[in-house]
């Protein structure tokens, strides 16, 4: 047989010397990679318990020196100078230009903010059907449910619960006490106050030195798209475990409990220049949880001082953004004590039927601050439908506040917690619930302007 008449080789058959080795190096780092996943798949799935959050790593060391060599890249000193001018051709000519020489060839888009004033949040928002949840588009001033007149029975958690009072305010010790705020447990986490601290006041002086928020994402400095940074005041805030119905409330701190009461987010990631860290550089964001790097959340909770004390009593619980799996925000109007109840609207037909939960504050503004306190605290379970809203006159004394829902239904990650003079176990059966994906965060807020 001719060579022609020959089969054709085999493609896929190559020699020894063109066939590299297996690295083993590659196996073990294969192997220990389907490890940990299929480790993390467990916590997920509750098969496993869940273990802490790694520590957000801290400020790398000349970080704000290389923002400043950065901004030289989007030409700051000629926009500094046309807004000082405030010349509108000038302007015009920059916005032609794209204002960014990189804006048309990386086609970024960054998380912005919402029309809400909400930051952007890893998972998705709740729907209108979620019983903790209403629709921040149907803003409705109600107060306490009435009977239902449509005779069909209701569903969800009762009217009203009982509320224990050992459970409310911020736990202080004495300074002797120093062991129980450091007792070693899953969470409690050294020098954690300090490090998100620092990443918060570096990430708003960088927001004030570049305040628009995508040439703030898209800066080389940041080795993926940041958000900027957010702080709220907040005038309570409620920790639930939601794997009993009614939900339990672990801790409440309301007006007049702490002297500051404050929700943040900020950007977090490692100094890219270390050796150990040239791997973690081309990570997805979902991935760095891994590394303690992404955006974090954390409560920042500080007592009042004592007379002749160097250092007010604070605690700190802080959280990585993949463990918030929905959040919504609505307005609730506080009525005065003794106005008269609204209206409820004929029912329709067929009967309507409750879908949602929607918190209703009591009377609170003509009494106490006690009064005040306990409207906080007490919800409803279901909606009233939804009444002409033309017909609601405004009343004096009314307060609007905002309300705001952390859903934690992700199991697998516990947040962190560091306190100082504060019973820092207080707060370990949310921290415990939350690595389960059964807690909730209810925080209350002053109306936006």
């Amino acid at each position: 047989m001719s060579d022609s008449d020959a089969p054709p080789p085999d493609i896929h058959e190559k020699l020894n010397s063109q066939t590299p080795r297996f690295s083993v190096t590659s196996a073990v780092g294969g192997l220990g990679r389907a490890i940990g996943a299929s480790r993390t798949l467990q916590q997920i799935l509750g098969l496993q318990d869940p273990v802490p959050f790694a520590r957000p790593p801290e400020v790398p060391r000349g970080l704000e020196e290389e923002f400043e060599e950065g901004l030289g890249e989007y030409g700051r000193e000629r926009v500094m100078r046309v807004a000082r001018l405030k010349g509108m051709g000038e302007l015009a000519e920059i916005s032609e230009e794209g204002e960014s020489p990189v804006k048309k060839a990386l086609r970024i888009n960054p998380p912005r903010a919402s029309e809400v004033g909400l930051s952007a949040v890893v998972g998705t928002r709740s729907t209108f059907l979620d019983d903790d949840a209403p629709s921040p588009t149907k803003l409705l001033t109600v107060r306490k449910r009435g009977a239902s007149t449509s005779g069909e029975k209701t569903f969800g958690p009762p009217l009203t619960k009982a509320r224990a009072e050992d459970n409310s305010g911020l736990p202080v010790l004495p300074v002797d006490a120093e062991a129980l705020w450091k007792f070693k447990f899953p969470g409690n986490t050294h020098a954690l106050l300090t490090i998100l601290l620092n990443w918060s006041q570096v990430m708003w002086r960088f927001h004030n030195r570049l305040p628009d928020p995508k040439l703030l994402s898209i800066h080389p400095v940041f080795p993926y798209p940041v958000t900027v940074p957010l702080q709220r005041r907040l005038i309570s805030v409620s920790f639930y475990d939601t794997s009993v119905e009614p939900h339990k409330e672990i801790r409440f701190l309301g007006p007049g409990d702490v002297a500051e009461l404050t929700y943040n987010e900020v950007d977090t990631f490692s100094d890219q220049d270390k050796p150990s860290n040239k791997n973690t550089k081309n990570l997805a964001v979902h991935q760095r949880v891994t590394t303690g790097e992404g955006r974090w959340a954390y409560i920042l909770i500080q007592g009042h001082k004592a007379a002749g004390g160097d250092t007010p009593p604070h605690v700190i619980l802080a959280w990585h953004m993949s463990a918030m799996t929905n959040i919504s925000t609505c307005l609730h109007t506080i009525l005065p004590a003794g106005t008269s109840r609204i209206p409820r609207p004929a029912p329709s037909k067929p009967p309507l039927k409750r879908f949602s939960s929607l918190q209703n504050l009591g009377d609170l503004l003509g009494g106490s601050q006690r009064q005040f306190r306990q409207a906080l605290r007490c919800a409803s379970s279901s909606e009233l439908p939804i009444s002409d809203l033309t017909s609601l006159k405004p009343q004096d004394g009314a307060q609007t506040l905002k309300r705001t829902v952390l859903r934690f239904r992700k199991a697998g990650g516990v947040p962190l917690i560091e306190g100082f003079r504060v019973d820092v176990g207080a707060f370990r059966a949310w921290l415990d619930a939350v690595g389960r994906g059964q807690g909730k965060i209810i925080m209350w807020a002053e109306k936006e302007v």
